[in-house]
């Protein structure tokens, strides 16, 4: 339609393992060709890229994998035609400074706008405006403070820190007609968002976007209109080869080879509708595919059946003691290891202290730890079963019955 805007977002694209080496071996084309055509006929495209485009720098001290990725792995990005790459995500610095200033190099030479990191957190929290059919969209992208996010003196992804990003949506919002407010954040492999994060992505409505995009979780999870303006709270992945090939297994019915890619409408009032379109990239990640048939039909009821999860305040809290439940103990154990005075030359002593560091700072890692700690302490830790197996279903893509 003449007067509607349409804008296609994306999840996570990590161009590692096999997915490196297919785009390597010029196969880009053909590893995007069958959702190419959404891609280009939307006015403007966005995907996630989980990773610095260099294989110089050192390593961070973190937990969990430091992903790098060749600088050729950029052909695909060419190829796709996304107008906009999301850079604000907890792998973007896993390799210092010296990978991370790489990647600007490499999107400005080859014409790739940008959003979400930079070399201070003053950069990193630019918005970025596209004017298209008379209107001004304007996206925002924060990440949750792990490892990899500026500081005032230090490169990495904008941070997300709600009183300050409620100032800066709100200020942005008043400029613009739309502003899309993009956040890497939640608890990976947990199909049923958080009631914080469902209560701090609704605060951003609040105060002024026209929608709140989310991903990071390596699964789908659900959505909703919230004063008439959608949240999504994660893509899932959109094309991303497992970084455990040896100590994580993952089957090629597994979540982690699905996603959504999410097509907003914003009509002539800019509001906002969302279109669904789900995706497929297994058994190896060198293929994303569109889901079609009796698979869409099943991928969409399951996305209906955890999006009205999100609707009711009482279930999404029973899910989310469930998932408590089931993490908090593995929390528990680093913080058991640590010694004080710390010895920096005891793996396991910098393991624990990397890990005790991140459970307290990283939004989502906290929120279990206290809930699960109130759990245990003043409220019950029994009763929970249901729900875990409840949630253990839906990460097969099963729903409970």
């Amino acid at each position: 339609m003449k007067n509607t805007v349409e804008i296609l977002i994306a999840g996570d694209f990590c161009p590692i393992g096999r997915t490196a080496q297919a785009i390597i071996d010029g196969k880009s084309n053909y590893m995007i060709e069958d959702v190419k055509t959404r891609i280009d006929s939307a006015d403007i495209s966005v995907v996630n890229l989980e990773t610095p485009l260099s294989l110089g720098g050192e390593p961070i001290e973190k937990t969990g994998p430091n992903i790098q990725a060749d600088p050729r792995c950029v052909d695909f990005l060419i190829q796709s035609g996304f107008t906009l790459i999301n850079t604000a995500n907890n792998h973007i610095y896993d390799f210092g400074e010296e990978a991370f200033s790489q990647i600007f190099d490499i999107l400005d030479n080859n014409n790739l706008r940008h959003v979400g990191s930079g070399k201070n957190i003053s950069e990193a929290v630019k918005e970025e405006v596209f004017e298209i059919k008379g209107k001004k969209i304007t996206f925002l992208a924060y990440a949750e403070n792990e490892y990899t996010v500026a500081t005032k003196n230090s490169a990495g992804a904008a941070p997300l820190d709600f009183p300050v990003n409620m100032k800066q949506i709100m200020k942005v919002s008043g400029e613009n007609d739309v502003t899309i407010v993009m956040v890497h954040g939640g608890n990976e492999y947990n199909p049923i968002p958080s009631p914080k994060m469902k209560k701090r992505y609704r605060g951003y409505i609040d105060a002024g976007a026209s929608a709140v995009v989310a991903m990071h979780t390596h699964c789908p999870q659900g959505y909703e209109y919230y004063e008439g303006c959608p949240i999504i709270y994660s893509l899932g992945n959109f094309l991303f080869d497992t970084p455990y090939p040896d100590r994580k297994k993952y089957s090629k019915d597994d979540f982690w080879w699905k996603g959504y890619m999410a097509g907003l409408k914003v009509n002539k009032s800019n509001k906002i509708t969302i279109e669904a379109i789900p995706i497929d990239f297994g058994p190896d990640g060198t293929k994303v595919t569109q889901i079609k048939g009796n698979d869409k039909s099943e991928f969409i009821e399951y996305l209906k059946y955890i999006s009205n999860v999100i609707c009711n305040d009482e279930e999404i809290e029973k899910y989310w003691h469930a998932w408590c439940m089931m993490k908090g103990p593995w929390w528990l154990e680093f913080f058991n290891k640590l010694r004080y005075p710390f010895d920096r030359e005891k793996s396991d002593q910098l393991t624990a202290a990397l890990a005790t560091r991140n459970g307290h700072t990283c939004e989502a890692h906290n929120e279990i730890i206290t809930t699960f700690m109130k759990l245990i302490a003043h409220e019950n830790d029994t009763g929970h079963d249901e729900y875990i197996r409840r949630i253990e279903k839906l990460q097969k893509g099963l729903l409970p019955q």
